[in-house]
């Protein structure tokens, strides 16, 4: 809440940022080889599917860090997040090892992080009209 303290504006609206080209390719570099090293841990462990896992972990953890800093591109982590989840919990229910309901639960996800990313983006259209302190 203090990252946010003061970033919201007068109609109670979140100040959106958006990342540079440069910070987007350190954000994904980083992602990139954090996957792949807790994938091979994952793999060592005996995962079954060791870097879908270690995506949707890794992702998840990226993406609270760039709400707290109020970056729109958390949404398309979000996203990527809930796929990959989505994923393992098909790859769960055909091998009969979840519930059904879990696989709802994280379509509901998606859902939400799609209608996330289309309201930001509104917030951030909507703010690069108006100039905000």
């Amino acid at each position: 809440l203090w990252l946010w303290k003061g970033k919201i504006t007068q109609s109670n609206e979140v100040l959106v940022k958006v990342m540079t080209i440069k910070q987007r390719i350190g954000w994904a570099m980083g992602s990139v080889v954090l996957i792949f090293i807790y994938g091979l841990f994952l793999k060592h462990l005996g995962g079954n599917l060791p870097f879908i896992d270690s995506t949707s972990t890794i992702l998840s953890v990226i993406a609270m860090v760039l709400m707290a800093f109020r970056y729109i591109e958390q949404w398309i982590l979000w996203i990527i997040v809930n796929v990959a989840s989505i994923g393992l919990w098909i790859w769960a229910l055909l091998n009969g090892g979840t519930d059904i309901a879990v696989l709802l639960m994280w379509t509901s996800y998606l859902v939400n992080a799609i209608y996330g990313m289309y309201n930001w983006n509104k917030l951030h259209n909507r703010q690069k009209e108006n100039v905000y302190v």
